[in-house]
């Protein structure tokens, strides 16, 4: 059954129910003067995902590499939908002659969010991160962060991985430091890329 209220000039809105509810649900009106918001209306939360990355790992690039483990996939609810990155990184760059590195961002394998590569930059490629860590000791706790606001376009699943650039070969650690001059210690941390899918 369901309830049907008309406007006073045009239009209706109707109130339907499942066929079958395992137990009585009850819909408050508020007291005081407002709205009763709608879920997709632009601007609302609809949906959060997080990939929580307790693991360490360790890759050793001269290019573009995926970081193991470090992505998310989501599934927008509408092909309007936006979807704000939060990516969260912590580790060590272990690579005693030259710290600098950046972070890129793909979507379904695709790099988004590039920054303008106006002039020469070495590095010109990063998402909104850099990390420059050329004086900075091996065995200390580094981390960087960014967001992003993609637009999908899709109602399929959407994968984001995280992976990063050095300007030479180097190893990048993720969750813990290089080890110490002892050889016996690691700073052991947590790293995370949350989803947040956003009504358009």
């Amino acid at each position: 059954m369901s309830i049907k209220l008309n406007g006073a000039t045009s239009g209706s809105v109707e109130l339907d129910v499942p066929d079958a509810i395992g137990s009585d649900v009850s819909l408050t009106i508020p007291g005081a003067a407002g709205t009763l918001d709608r879920l997709e209306r632009a601007g609302n939360i609809l949906q959060v995902v997080q990939n929580y990355i307790t693991g360490t790992s360790s890759v050793t690039s001269s290019g573009q590499t995926d970081i193991p483990g470090f992505s998310q996939s989501i599934t927008p609810t509408s092909s309007s939908s936006k979807i704000l990155v939060r990516v969260r990184w912590n580790g060590e760059f272990g690579n005693t002659n030259n710290y600098d590195f950046v972070f890129r961002l793909k979507r379904n394998g695709t790099v988004v969010g590039n920054a303008d590569l106006n002039g020469i930059r070495t590095l010109g490629i990063s998402v909104a991160a850099q990390g420059f860590y050329d004086a900075d000791a091996s065995s200390t706790q580094d981390s960087t962060w960014y967001e992003y606001l993609d637009s999908p376009n899709s109602t399929s699943s959407v994968t984001y991985q995280v992976c990063y650039r050095p300007k030479s070969t180097g190893i990048l650690y993720t969750n813990r430091t290089v080890s110490n001059t002892n050889n016996d210690n690691f700073e052991l941390l947590t790293s995370s890329i949350t989803l947040i899918e956003v009504a358009g």
